[in-house]
C-alpha cells in the first residue's frame, strides 16, 4: 500500500477492483462526478468529470442501476483516514471500458 495524499499516474497493478451497482450520482467538489453502489458506503469520484465533458444526465441515463466494475487506486492518507471517497481510476460496464486514466 502507498501512502501518499493523492493518486498519481497509477497503473493496473497499483488498483483494486470493485464490482457492484450504482444507485446514485451527483456532482460533488469542483466539477466531480461522484458515483455510490448499492454494495459499499464508499463513493467513487470522476476527478473534474464535468470539465472533461461527461455529463451527469447522460451517466443518469445509462449507469443507474447498472452493474459496474470500478478501478481505484491503493493509497491510504493520514489526511482522510475513513477513506470512504475513493479516485475512480477506470468504469467498466458489460466489458466496455467507459472511463480510464490508467
Amino acid at each position: 500500500m502507498n501512502f501518499r495524499p493523492v493518486p498519481i499516474h497509477q497503473k493496473a497493478t497499483d488498483c483494486e477492483l470493485i464490482k457492484g451497482t450504482i444507485i446514485q450520482i451527483e456532482e460533488a467538489g469542483t466539477n466531480d462526478i461522484v458515483l455510490r453502489l448499492k454494495e459499499t458506503e464508499t463513493r467513487f469520484y470522476i476527478n473534474r468529470g464535468l470539465e472533461k465533458g461527461l455529463s451527469l444526465t447522460t451517466f443518469r441515463e445509462h449507469l443507474l442501476g447498472k452493474q459496474v466494475e470500478i478501478y481505484y487506486p491503493k493509497y491510504w492518507t493520514a489526511l482522510l483516514p475513513q477513506n470512504d471517497m475513493k479516485h475512480l481510476s477506470k468504469l467498466v460496464i458489460n466489458g466496455e471500458v467507459i472511463i480510464s486514466e490508467l
